[in-house]
Order: C-alpha cells, then sequence, then structure tokens
C-alpha cells in the first residue's frame, strides 16, 4: 500500500498542477482501483470498500466536470459496479 501512497501523492501533485488536464484525475482514481483490488485478491488485508469508495468520489466528479471523456465515464461505470457487486459489510468485522 505504500508504493500506491507514492504514486497517490504524484498524481495528487499533477492533478493539482494542470486541473484542467483529466488524465491525472483518472491516475487517482485508478490507483484508488488498483488499491482496493490489492485488497479483494488478497495481497493486502482489509476492506476494498474504501478504496472503491474513494475512487468513485474521483470518478463521479470527473464525469460531472467532463461528460463527454468516455475513458471517465467507462471508469464510472465500473467502479459504481463493483461496489454493487461487494457483499455487504458484515457488522463486527
Amino acid at each position: 500500500v505504500r508504493e500506491y501512497q507514492t504514486t497517490l501523492a504524484v498524481y495528487e501533485k499533477l492533478a493539482a498542477d494542470f486541473p484542467d488536464t483529466p488524465r491525472y484525475r483518472q491516475d487517482i482514481g485508478q490507483t484508488y482501483w488498483s488499491m482496493a483490488n490489492s485488497v479483494r485478491f488478497g495481497k493486502v488485508p482489509g476492506d476494498p470498500r474504501p478504496y472503491l469508495e474513494k475512487a468513485k468520489a474521483v470518478f463521479d466528479k470527473l464525469a460531472a466536470d467532463h461528460p463527454d471523456d468516455s475513458q471517465g465515464q467507462k471508469w464510472k461505470q465500473r467502479i459504481d459496479g463493483e461496489l454493487r457487486d461487494l457483499k455487504p459489510a458484515v457488522k463486527g468485522k
């Protein structure tokens, strides 16, 4: 997860420096998605949901800001689907 955090810091700086370039925000969302997959597929313990929710927030805003960006729209749909497909969290775990 540490490597992902380093990557996020770089993309967040690029997104802040170049706010009109949607690619950097896509990179942030995709990094959160990768973090979720590391958890989902057993490389890192934990719940993938928080990472997917962060990815969703990034892609929701990206889709709203750039409705003609087909890649952003595809990622938004993908993340929405993956969140729906996750089994509900069990209380106490």
